[in-house]
């Protein structure tokens, strides 16, 4: 019989707990999308404890997941010297992260699962790992993307050549480039399969006072990526729409409003070099992200492998958004990677 896990969620605020509320807005996404919504439909966690600094939140986080008013705490590391769970979720602000995860891994946690960005600096990001490591624990990331079937099934079209080689990403996106657009660094990283090697991009809004602080504000940013093996991620955001193409060399696929819409091309043999025509896609069906990441966790644990999206890959979406602040600092020059300046900060929130 395989294991059940006792988890505690630190963060019982929108990611933690409530976001599903909303989800009414989003009606092509499947819940569970809140950290401990997903504990709760997994038949293999159990909620034992969670940690918010606001009383009202804890009260109705206990409320809403049957978990005992003796077991929410205001201190994290309270709630892991009483409770010692087997896995925490850290789903609060950014620059909680650090310290909650690392509290956790010295505790004796078997699994970590972190909202995303990861952290804010890379500092931040390898102290994490690396203590991550040091305790045995298993890490799965909040960028949620890799557990779609949608995402997962161009990846496989991808990877297959069925389209010939990957050589262009073209990405349109909202929000700031830690707090919404690790999501799209990730996923870009992961169909390109390769490490970024460069970027070269010009920040979003008035960040003239920042430029000379060792702590930035979390912005968007427009701009130009290049991985290691020479796919270019071509990056407009925020825009008013969200979108993702792939271009390969025997066609492309389009994706259009945050993956609800897909469409595929191929080449038009009747037609002039460079016309295309669209050939049918199958959407696939709809899963719940969360649900996976977890599952993708559990797993981990049982046996002792690495989840799809570990604290590594979240050190690398960190490094290619504030790679895109460091250009923008020096005059939009060509940055490039691995980052030197580890000390470097942006309060995504």
């Amino acid at each position: 019989m395989s294991a059940t896990y006792r988890v505690a969620v630190i963060g019982c605020g929108r990611m933690g707990a409530t976001i599903d509320d909303e989800m009414d807005n989003f009606p092509y996404w499947v819940g569970p999308y809140a950290h401990a919504e997903g504990y709760a439909a997994c038949p293999r966690t159990e909620i034992v404890a969670g940690v918010d600094p606001v009383p009202e939140k804890r009260e109705a986080f206990a409320e809403r997941y049957g978990v005992p008013r003796s077991a929410v705490f205001a201190d994290h590391e309270e709630m892991l010297a009483t409770i010692q769970p087997d896995i925490v979720s850290v789903a609060t602000h950014t620059p909680l992260h650090c310290e909650l995860s690392c509290a956790a891994a010295e505790a004796g946690v078997k699994g970590i699962y972190c909202e995303k960005p990861l952290s804010g600096s890379l500092a931040e990001a390898e102290k994490m790992i690396a203590t991550a490591d040091r305790y045995g624990v298993k890490s799965v990331m909040g960028t949620l993307r890799r557990w779609s079937p949608l995402w997962q099934k161009i990846r496989s079209i991808i990877h297959s050549g069925e389209l010939g080689e990957l050589s262009e990403i073209i990405l349109l996106t909202g929000g700031s480039l830690l707090h919404t657009n690790s999501h799209w660094l990730d996923l870009a990283r992961w169909m390109a399969d390769s490490e970024a090697a460069w970027v070269m991009g010009t920040l979003v809004g008035d960040v003239s006072s920042e430029a000379d602080k060792a702590t930035a504000q979390d912005h968007g940013a427009r701009g130009y990526l290049q991985f290691e093996n020479g796919v270019h991620l071509m990056f407009a955001g925020p825009a008013l729409y969200y979108s993702l193409d792939f271009i390969c060399s025997g066609g492309m696929i389009r994706t259009a409003n945050n993956g609800r819409d897909c469409s595929m091309w191929v080449p038009d043999p009747d037609l002039y070099r460079g016309f295309h025509m669209e050939v049918p896609f199958e959407m696939p069906g709809l899963a719940s992200q969360t649900l996976g990441a977890i599952e993708d966790l559990l797993q981990a644990i049982d046996n002792d492998t690495q989840s799809t999206c570990t604290f590594e890959d979240g050190r690398a979406a960190v490094e290619m958004a504030l790679a895109f602040h460091q250009s923008h600092n020096a005059g939009n020059v060509r940055v490039d990677l691995p980052l030197q300046d580890k000390d470097f900060y942006v309060d995504a929130r």
